[in-house]
């Protein structure tokens, strides 16, 4: 059984589709999820970090048939399947900097619990 409902599937394919060499890691509840029975909490929402530079996960996005950002936190997009999904791009250079910039607000946000270096891999397999 999977702790994934099929439109959040369909939207961990797609992000496996164009991001099938880089190091995907689930956050938050969608995380949990995946390790303990959650029928006391829900979420709304999945939440990954990337390995990628902040604009090359815009751009990458942005070509995903029905994905749309958010047109308030940059983080936030709606998948083609009507799922919110919150990506947190961190390339190398962001994690030695040890802060993400997003472009469009100008926040930073810190990437120190990212740097330990340890980070899981996570491979999205094709659920039923």
């Amino acid at each position: 059984m999977t702790p994934f409902i099929k439109e959040e599937i369909k939207a961990l394919r797609d992000l496996a589709g164009v991001w099938p060499n880089e190091r995907m890691v689930l956050l938050g509840a969608s995380a949990i999820r995946c390790f303990l029975e959650m029928s006391w909490r829900t979420t709304e929402d999945l939440n990954l970090l990337v390995a990628a530079r902040v604009a090359d996960a815009v751009a990458t996005l942005a070509r995903l048939k029905g994905w749309v950002q958010d047109s308030h936190r940059e983080q936030r997009w709606r998948s083609g399947s009507g799922i919110a999904v919150d990506i947190v791009p961190a390339d190398p250079e962001a994690l030695t900097r040890g802060y993400i910039d997003w472009p469009r607000s100008g926040k930073a946000v810190s990437s120190s619990l990212m740097n330990s270096g340890k980070w899981p891999l996570i491979t999205f397999q094709p659920w039923a």
